[in-house]
């Protein structure tokens, strides 16, 4: 519709498809009809679920982790970043030297009762604290918004998400009366992955790579 937005794919049974729908494109439609086999390919990226429209484009690598889209006629461009891919890694021995400031992928964190993939930006300011910043918005916390500022101690993470007011994690809900203030607690594994525990649910974050 005019305006410049960051969506979300994903492979989803060998498909590239929308994680996050929006006013164009819907959750699980495909990202393009045929996946690209080398540099210079040209792709039919969707652009609107509504009308089924399909934007010819051709690819240009950047890097092993980003590359450029741009419409074969027309003005459209894109840029595409890899997130880090590791789901569950091994946390690092001894790690010390590490910059969190940047964009992450968060899985695990609920709006209402549906858990939906989130993008965040995690502001770095002079340790220990971090800030982490909705990049995408929903229902539950608008784009831009703060939700959770954090404490870095070594590679231990503590602080008190935002949620909205009727949230739930596993059996827990808001409404519960013995719910008080919520704690997350987690570690930097890598310096692209943390891992919180958000009331006994694991959410996840992951750096997008390629910046």
């Amino acid at each position: 519709d005019g305006e410049e937005v960051i969506r979300l794919v994903g492979v989803v049974d060998d498909e590239v498809r929308y994680l996050r729908g929006d006013d164009c494109v819907d959750d699980g439609e495909p990202f393009w009809r045929e996946p690209p086999q080398r540099e210079g390919d040209l792709v039919e990226v969707l652009v609107d679920s509504a009308d089924e429209t399909f934007v010819e484009m051709d690819i240009s690598v950047h890097s092993e982790n980003r590359f450029h889209l741009e419409a074969a006629q027309g003005d459209d461009e894109f840029e595409m970043r890899r997130i880090y891919p590791e789901v569950s890694p091994t946390a690092i021995p001894g790690l010390t030297d590490f910059e969190l400031a940047g964009e992450w992928l968060m899985i695990g964190y609920p709006c209402f009762e549906a858990e939906v993939p989130q993008l965040v930006r995690i502001i770095d300011p002079p340790a220990p604290s971090i800030h982490l910043n909705k990049v995408v918005g929903d229902a539950c916390v608008s784009d831009g918004e703060a939700f959770l500022d954090a404490q870095v101690s070594g590679t231990l993470v503590t602080g008190s998400p935002k949620l909205h007011d009727d949230w739930e994690f596993g059996e827990i809900r808001s409404s519960d009366e013995e719910v008080g203030e919520v704690e997350a607690v987690g570690t930097v594994r890598t310096e692209n992955f943390i891992r919180l525990d958000i009331l006994g649910e694991v959410v996840d974050l992951r750096r997008v790579l390629g910046g």
